[in-house]
């Protein structure tokens, strides 16, 4: 059976990268770019038991996520200013949904600023951490399984989520059936056009192909974790083919919204995405407001 692109369907698919666990596609037509190992049979569902496992959650890049989170944390800097941007659009703090909630840090941030927050995660002990130690309501589960009824939400986030779908056209339409008319929908993603992306595959290219540690950090080094990368294009047209429209982008650089305490490599790519964004544009975070249905009268768009 000949491989399609897993948003538009095209058989156009170029090779970007091959790697020894995977290959890293780019659609001819919609230009998005993904793993090859998204096109197996039952993908999705072997990633989700890989977001799961108790070696998953062990990482140190997630112990960090605790109830004892530091409100002056970068990370914790970032949500605050997600939230105001939402309160420019939704004056009348409503119902928010977060896709992908974790332990639900985002979700008691949102709780401050006077959001009635409630969470959505596959993995049951990321879920059960939301609940004991915050207090939140959250379903265990997909957004397909999702209890609520149709048009529940002002707001729905995902961040750090849709990187890691293999099917998101259809979690967007969920989101939309969930979301109010004129609901928002916030997408935080790694940006495919940012500096460091371009400095993986220069020296990737010229090295002939021998030098690839730095594409292992931009794209993993196993066929798991982000599988799909975006850049503010080809998100757009993912938003646009499932009934929502953009709004606007914000973009972050790399070294603003890790939790982890970075090694040196880490520490170099932040300060080549803050310098060469400067100089070139594309930092590496990606921020997106869109909307579901028609753009209603009284929402005032944030700077």
């Amino acid at each position: 059976m000949e491989d399609r692109c897993i948003i538009c369907g095209s058989s156009s698919l170029k090779l970007c990268f091959r790697l020894p666990y995977f290959n890293v596609l780019q659609c001819s037509e919609c230009g998005i770019m993904f793993k090859s190992s998204v096109l197996e049979k039952d993908k999705q569902e072997e990633l989700e038991e890989v977001y799961n496992s108790e070696k998953y959650w062990g990482n140190p890049q997630r112990r960090a996520e605790t109830v004892n989170y530091d409100l002056h944390h970068k990370r914790v800097r970032i949500y605050r200013r997600i939230l105001q941007k939402l309160a420019d659009l939704i004056p009348q703090r409503g119902c928010l949904l977060d896709v992908g909630c974790a332990k639900g840090v985002f979700l008691d941030v949102a709780r401050r600023e006077g959001w009635q927050p409630i969470g959505l995660e596959i993995s049951s002990f990321a879920s059960q951490y939301a609940r004991d130690n915050f207090g939140l309501e959250v379903f265990i589960g997909t957004l397909g399984e999702a209890p609520w009824p149709d048009a529940s939400f002002d707001v729905i986030t995902m961040l750090d989520v849709i990187e890691h779908l293999i099917d998101p056209s259809s979690v967007l339409l969920q989101a939309r059936r969930l979301l109010k008319a004129g609901g928002i929908l916030v997408i935080e993603t790694p940006n495919a056009r940012s500096i460091l992306h371009y400095a993986a595959k220069l020296i990737y290219t010229l090295s002939m192909t021998s030098v690839k540690w730095p594409v292992f950090q931009i794209y993993g080094v196993g066929p798991e974790g982000h599988v799909i990368f975006f850049d503010q294009n080809t998100l757009i047209y993912l938003l646009n083919k499932n009934g929502f429209e953009f709004l606007y982008s914000d973009f972050d650089a790399m070294g603003q919204a890790l939790w982890r305490s970075a090694t040196l490599v880490e520490r170099l790519a932040g300060t080549i995405d803050n310098v060469g964004s400067i100089l070139f544009g594309g930092k590496y975070h990606m921020l997106v407001f869109a909307q579901s249905g028609e753009r209603s009268s009284n929402l005032q768009l944030g700077d």
